[in-house]
């Protein structure tokens, strides 16, 4: 499967698992110069903004899914989100979430966690 086909898949399967967890989908794919935040949700729970990092893998050849998420790519999202929070003039409580995915060679999950304030 292609790799942006798969992370495509990855961000709907995601948002999916955050709707049924009690997120409310907020915005998907914001872009800025500094990267994209693959989705931005409200944790109805606690009360917060959640920017979401998606990550889907079909294999761990190439480590988990999660391990994908470095320091450098937490600044990137970190940068994009404190240019969504000034957009939309944001001052409360958020969070930086990734939800890692691991599939089989024909998109079928095996297994999915969610790994919150991984900043």
């Amino acid at each position: 499967m292609h790799t942006r086909r798969k992370g495509d898949i990855g961000e709907e399967i995601a948002l999916e698992y955050l709707l049924k967890h009690k997120y409310k989908n907020i915005q998907q794919n914001y872009y800025t110069r500094y990267g994209e935040i693959d989705l931005i949700v409200w944790d109805e729970e606690n009360k917060e903004l959640v920017f979401v990092e998606v990550k889907a893998r079909s294999s761990n050849k190439f480590g988990r899914p999660e391990d994908a998420v470095g320091n450098v790519k937490l600044g990137r999202i970190m940068d994009s989100a404190d240019c969504y929070l000034v957009e939309v003039g944001y001052q409360d409580k958020y969070r930086f979430d990734c939800v890692a995915i691991e599939m089989n060679d024909r998109g079928e999950v095996i297994d999915i966690t969610h790994f919150k304030n991984i900043s």
